[in-house]
């Protein structure tokens, strides 16, 4: 019965029905004839490239721009210490400072720059035979302002990569605050320049060229405490005393740092007014005596060999070693079992005394 009341049903309205499945049929034809809008593939964002690790120098640690030329060679200047040669510039910028004695028991300085490019290094002074055996042992320019005798002659013989001021005199220039000697300056674009006009290479093998220490972990804090060390130098008939003492991190300064004052007095920047000094303080022992019958007093030096060393460090203490096969060969600092020294990253001071000079450790 249901099906004859649907059948009569669909009957009674016959028009309607096939109304409703025409409708049905253009609607989906419409939408069959409607222009489809192109979807186009989206490729997934790509990664972010991984950041190329960070260049560090090899001598001081420092992060360097990845397009430093680390493979550049390094440049030593002598820096007079006199008195009247305080403060000098350019030595913040420095990786590593040498000192050691000159005549009449004044020191140079030696700041040795591996990647800064400062615009004012000096006042610049002159050569002596064993500052030449740090130049060489670094494959470094050395930058100075003449030379004793024996010097010129070792300049030459070992093929030391002088730029000499004497001979690159619009390499150098003197300023009238200053009265000369002390008044020499120069800069690194300045001897760069210097070492293409006299052709020199101007890359350094670092394979076969070693730092005299390498960048490591900070010292172990159950070494002894190294507040600071005082240098009395010897053949000083006035006095020349340097001193290191520890200053523990300021806010937003990563290390502490050995702060250096000569005579008593801060030894001070020239640009800045801040005071010197370095995150490691070494100190080396060798032998150096007067040069019998010298008019001038020089000295002479063997920096080769080995011999005892102390370091300050972070504020503790390292007994340590030096060697040096020969004048043209690496210094290397090295720790009781000959293994070579690790130093925490930060500007190096190595202090290389005659082995009488008094050093003490200061207290607290």
């Amino acid at each position: 019965m249901e099906a004859i009341f649907l059948s009569a049903r669909v009957r009674r309205h016959p028009d309607r029905h096939v109304f409703l499945v025409l409708v049905v049929l253009m609607s989906v034809a419409a939408v069959a004839c409607r222009p489809q809008p192109v979807v186009t593939p989206v490729d997934p964002e790509p990664e972010p490239p991984v950041p190329p690790p960070p260049v560090l120098c090899g001598l001081c640690g420092a992060v360097v721009p990845p397009e430093t030329a680390l493979y550049r060679r390094p440049l030593l200047v002598l820096l007079d210490n006199h008195s009247a040669a305080r403060p000098q510039a350019g030595i913040p910028a420095a990786c590593l400072v040498f000192e050691t004695l000159a005549e009449g028991g004044i020191t140079r300085l030696a700041p040795v720059f591996a990647h800064a490019a400062p615009e004012r290094i000096g006042p610049v002074r002159s050569a002596r035979p064993y500052f030449l055996d740090l130049a060489l042992g670094l494959d470094a320019f050395i930058a100075h302002a003449g030379q004793s005798p024996e010097a010129a002659a070792d300049i030459e013989n070992l093929k030391v990569a002088s730029l000499n001021a004497f001979g690159f005199d619009d390499h150098y220039w003197r300023e009238s605050a200053r009265k000369a000697p002390h008044n020499l300056y120069t800069s690194d674009e300045r001897l760069r320049a210097a070492a293409v006009k006299a052709r020199l290479t101007l890359t350094r093998d670092a394979a076969a060229v070693r730092w005299p220490v390498d960048v490591g972990a900070a010292p172990a804090a159950e070494l002894p405490a190294a507040p600071g060390l005082r240098v009395v130098w010897p053949f000083s008939s006035t006095g020349h005393v340097t001193v290191f003492r520890w200053r523990a991190a300021a806010e937003g300064e990563e290390y502490g740092r050995y702060e250096r004052s000569v005579n008593d007095k801060p030894h001070l920047d020239e640009e800045s007014g801040e005071i010197l000094g370095g995150r490691n303080v070494a100190v080396l022992f060798a032998k150096m005596w007067r040069i019998a019958g010298d008019p001038e007093g020089r000295l002479d030096a063997n920096f080769t060999g080995a011999g005892r060393a102390i370091v300050a460090s972070d504020g503790r203490l390292i007994e340590a070693k030096w060697r040096k096969s020969t004048r043209a060969s690496a210094l290397e600092l090295v720790d009781q079992n000959g293994e070579r020294l690790e130093l925490p990253p930060g500007q190096t001071w190595i202090l290389i005394v005659p082995e009488q000079t008094v050093v003490e450790v200061l207290a607290p």
